[in-house]
């Protein structure tokens, strides 16, 4: 017996999802309600408690996918801030400085946010089409050794 005398699916207690059934486990009709499980799942998401926004109609902006490399240079950036491969950067063609993205590497769903704080260098640009240069740190978060397929989303 489960919580207020009901029974308990055991296959779903198994597996963590203590399923609660007023009526028996043997026989279901075929046209009966969905399972507990299949209840929970076509529910929508309840609201972010700390920004509020509902999460499935929240969908993230694709600002766009394509090739992404790693690059590491001495100095300063286009931005004036000194290029350290350790922090969570990367440098865009047109995004202003200071813009965080949402990379999400394309091939095995890692993702990782960055701020934008340099610009790609225009003779590579034109060597070499990227969508984006990532610092060390950022395309280690995303498992990309070299060359990369990611896609950019905006971050609100």
């Amino acid at each position: 017996m489960g919580r207020f005398g009901q029974r308990v699916d055991p296959v779903l207690a198994q597996d963590g999802l203590a399923g609660v059934r007023s009526e028996p486990l043997s026989a279901e009709p075929s046209g009966a309600e969905p399972s507990t499980t299949e209840a929970v799942a076509e529910q929508p998401a309840p609201p972010d408690p700390q920004t509020g926004h509902d999460g499935a109609a929240a969908k993230p902006k694709l600002l766009g996918s394509g090739r992404a490399s790693w690059y590491k240079h001495s100095g300063r950036t286009a931005s004036g801030e000194i290029y350290d491969p350790n922090k969570l950067t990367a440098a865009h063609h047109t995004l202003p400085f200071g813009t965080k993205v949402k990379v999400v590497n394309t091939r095995n769903g890692h993702s990782v946010i960055v701020q934008i704080t340099d610009r790609t260098n225009e003779h590579t640009k034109a060597k070499r089409n990227y969508l984006i240069d990532l610092s060390r740190a950022s395309a280690q978060k995303l498992g990309i050794a070299g060359i990369g397929r990611v896609a950019l989303y905006q971050v609100d």
